[in-house]
This record gives structure tokens, C-alpha cells and sequence, in this order.
């Protein structure tokens, strides 16, 4: 699934990623940018890079472990960047921890 990332949608900052696994939980919505093909014999990435926005799967294991992967004659592209949507119930859950103030409570 191709989607692209609307102004309208809160995304948190970009992060980098070097392999290591999945680092967010399964089901997270995140946009992820994933590194170009590399071809042997010229010795050069060979297609612009890619990206896709949607929940992280364990389907996608091999593209989160940072190292050049062949699967069924193919190259497995690596994310290499990616960074989690912001819910707007978070954003303004974030607001107020981060400027919290009175209330009165009425008895």
C-alpha cells in the first residue's frame, strides 16, 4: 500500500534506522522510507527510494533488519528512516502535560 502522507495528518520527528528489528509495535501506523535496490554488477543503487505509510507487520522483518537481503530472487528494501503518526487525542494529551493548569473542581 502507497500512500502519501497528507499535511493534515501529525507525524512524529523522522528517525534513522540501521537494522536491528522492528522498533515499534505491531500495528503502529508509521511512514517509513526504505533504501533503493543495490545492483551487483554496476555496483550502484538502481532505483529511486521508496516509501509507504501504514501499521508495521511482522511480514516485514526482513526489510527492518539493516542488511543487504535476497528473498525469492529479489532484494528486500531496507527502511532506512521512519517516523510514527500522532493522533490528535495524543497531540492534545501531550499539550496538556506540557502546560498543565488549574482546574477548579466544584463539590
Amino acid at each position: 500500500m502507497h500512500a502519501q502522507a497528507s499535511e493534515m495528518e501529525h507525524w512524529g520527528p523522522w528517525i534513522e534506522h540501521s537494522g536491528g528489528g522492528i522498533p515499534v509495535p505491531l500495528g503502529t501506523v508509521i511512514h517509513r522510507k526504505f533504501d533503493s535496490p543495490f545492483d551487483m554488477m554496476k555496483g550502484e543503487r538502481v532505483t529511486p527510494a521508496d516509501e509507504h505509510i501504514g501499521p508495521a507487520q511482522a511480514t516485514e522483518a526482513l526489510s527492518w533488519n539493516g542488511r543487504e537481503t535476497l528473498f525469492l530472487g529479489g532484494h528486500v528494501p531496507q527502511v532506512i528512516r521512519y517516523r510514527v503518526r500522532q493522533f490528535s487525542a495524543m497531540i492534545a494529551l501531550k499539550a496538556i502535560c506540557e502546560n498543565p493548569q488549574p482546574v477548579e473542581v466544584f463539590a
